[in-house]
């Protein structure tokens, strides 16, 4: 009988660990939950901030805090009349850049997301009640192949919403492959930001922030508008980068999106998608290099939406330079040339 307890002993040890691995995985994932739940809770647009906070969000800057943060501060504010939605491309447009009077307008813009993260979000705000009348939506300018996929609300989250996504994407597709390819990727990317979301280096920022040090006051990095402020002097002229094609599953996706934006459209909203541009030193070598199917994937794209009630506006003729203000990369507009475009779709 001894020597049988002696043999079970390792498979109870082997059990003990994994149920403390399993206790310590729930332990981190409830860790995760709790900081993004209390990040959302934290006063960020108009507040005063002080050296901890910039620490703190200077660690979000490539996570999706940012755009839950925005969303969180759309719920606990009456409905917006204009929202802009997109990447860092149009994060530094306040609603001074656009015309309008402060209180009406709120830039939902988070660095690092695409197209369909704009859609998503859009999504959310509508079944919150909290879409605002017009909606400015970036969409990256595609000879750069900045595609990006949908972050946010993740497929753990919210399955049905990703497997909605399915469905629509596989709707007239010839390759039926294209569902399973969305469900991989909706797959990866939840993987993805479980294994990189939960750090130490955010977690000690979040503690840095309750050490009850003195405050040093600093300059709130957004306005109360959700803009950022963004110093655009001084820059070197940048050379073009391209990234990478979109995949089938991404342009599947985002005709689906555009196809949904258009169902909201038809219930009176106003939506506007703009195409970003390019800087205008880089116009002709932009044009020389531009890939057949770079082409062919705006003209279906613009066509698709010439059958909704979505205006679509193609990138514009190359923008007036400004010598005091460089374009810090290839396609991230000065705010104030942007904002002016921006001003005339309105």
């Amino acid at each position: 009988m001894s020597g049988l307890r002696s043999t079970d002993r390792p498979h109870r040890w082997s059990r003990l660990g994994l149920v403390l691995l399993v206790a310590a995985i729930a332990a981190l994932l409830l860790a995760q939950a709790g900081i993004s739940r209390w990040l959302q809770s934290i006063p960020v647009f108009g507040a005063a901030w002080n050296a901890e906070r910039v620490e703190l969000y200077g660690r979000l800057a490539g996570s999706v805090d940012p755009l839950i943060v925005k969303y969180a501060d759309a719920l606990r504010h009456e409905r917006y009349r204009y929202g802009l939605f997109g990447s860092s491309r149009g994060m530094g447009i306040s609603h001074q850049h656009l015309g309008l009077p402060e209180g009406v307008f709120f830039n939902f813009s988070s660095g690092s997301t695409g197209f369909r993260q704009s859609v998503a979000l859009i999504h959310a705000l509508q079944e919150a009640g909290r879409l605002p009348d017009t909606l400015l939506v970036t969409l990256d300018n595609f000879d750069i192949g900045y595609f990006r996929h949908v972050e946010w609300p993740s497929i753990a989250a919210d399955p049905a919403y990703h497997l909605s996504y399915m469905y629509r994407e596989a709707t007239g597709q010839t390759d039926p492959l294209v569902p399973f390819y969305a469900l991989a990727e909706a797959v990866a990317v939840s993987v993805k930001n479980l294994l990189t979301s939960f750090n130490f280096e955010r977690l000690i920022a979040v503690l840095r922030y309750y050490e009850g040090r003195p405050e040093t006051l600093v300059p709130n990095p957004f306005r109360p508008d959700g803009s950022r402020h963004m110093d655009y002097q001084g820059r070197s002229q940048p050379p073009f980068i391209s990234y990478s094609p979109a995949w089938p599953s991404m342009i599947a996706g985002m005709m689906a999106d555009l196809a949904l934006l258009g169902r909201i459209a038809e219930t009176g909203t106003r939506v506007i998608i703009y195409e970003t541009p390019i800087a205008p030193h880089l116009a002709a070598e932009v044009e020389a290099r531009r890939d057949p199917a770079t082409a062919r994937l705006r003209a279906a794209f613009f066509e698709a939406c010439g059958r909704t009630r979505v205006t679509c506006v193609p990138p514009p003729a190359p923008l007036p330079a400004d010598q005091a203000f460089i374009w810090t990369s290839c396609c991230h507009a000065p705010p104030h040339i942007l904002g002016r475009h921006l001003a005339g779709l309105l």
